[in-house]
């Protein structure tokens, strides 16, 4: 019971942190990249999954969350080679963990 104890503080006591494993903000970020996914048929389109701050939207929060968006796209372009992207859809969903959805596809 004890080491139960320990174990949930010290993962809630864990900072956050992305999918390249550098560390998050979300009140400045207001979203964070917690999977990356390739497309089986398709080499150069990635599903992108984030974690996105609770709370009701408004402009200036979703202008912080397309910045943070271009950021992560510019950083996978970097990695990976890439010169053009196109964002195929975006989705936002839940409400307890909220989530946003983002499929691009890259040349």
């Amino acid at each position: 019971m004890k080491l139960l104890l320990i174990c949930l503080i010290s993962f809630s006591c864990a900072g956050r942190l992305d999918h390249f494993g550098n560390d998050v903000d979300l009140k400045n970020d207001r979203i964070y990249l917690s999977k990356l996914r390739k497309d089986i048929n398709d080499k150069d389109k990635y599903y992108l999954t984030f974690v996105e701050q609770r709370g009701k939207h408004s402009k200036l929060t979703k202008k912080t969350r397309a910045k943070t968006l271009k950021r992560y796209i510019q950083l996978i372009k970097k990695i990976n080679g890439y010169t053009k992207t196109k964002i195929l859809k975006k989705k936002s969903s839940g409400i307890i963990e909220p989530r946003y959805f983002v499929i691009v596809k890259f040349e």
